[in-house]
């Protein structure tokens, strides 16, 4: 029996990073005002850290092998040809160095609605309803809720250009 499998080693290396980051993340400077407080600037950091090393180890310790795929695959019936390169997580990440490109030209609600909607459409979402309301929705909502706590979110150089102000 195999017991070294891919996904136990992505597990096992995806542990090693986590730990790295968790270390890392402790190494970061605060504030004399800060080193008493709940949450800080190390508090998400370390929290990243932890659920990185927990989804680390379920990779580690589940049962998964490639047995029991190749049995689930002959169950379902799943024997149609794969294409060898997935691109769908490579447009994923292409989506996201657009949307940080087009986030100080387009504004935070422009840029997040067609990052939310391409990124739908990318992972194989069809209902479009969902997906227009929820790349509507959730940016606005957000906006809503910076604004309310007094962030400020720069509108962008389109946003400011149709407000009138000059850039």
């Amino acid at each position: 029996m195999k017991y070294i499998t891919s996904d136990r080693l992505s597990g096992f290396v995806f542990i090693l990073l986590s730990a790295a980051y968790g270390y890392f993340a402790q190494q970061i400077p605060l504030d004399f005002f800060s080193e008493t407080e709940v949450f800080n600037a190390r508090s998400l950091p370390t929290l990243i850290a932890i659920c990185g090393v927990a989804i680390g180890l379920t990779l580690l310790v589940s049962q998964a092998t490639p047995a029991t795929r190749i049995a689930a695959q002959e169950e379902t019936g799943a024997d149609e040809e794969r294409p060898n390169f997935a691109y769908g997580p490579l447009l994923l990440i292409s989506l996201i160095f657009c949307y940080a490109w087009l986030l100080p030209l387009a504004g935070f609600l422009l840029s997040t609605s067609g990052f939310l909607w391409l990124s739908f459409l990318t992972m194989g979402e069809r209902r479009w309803i969902r997906m227009i309301l929820v790349a509507v929705a959730l940016p606005f909502a957000f906006q809503w809720l910076i604004s309310s706590l007094g962030i400020y979110l720069d509108p962008g150089y389109f946003g400011s250009m149709m407000n009138g102000a000059s850039a």
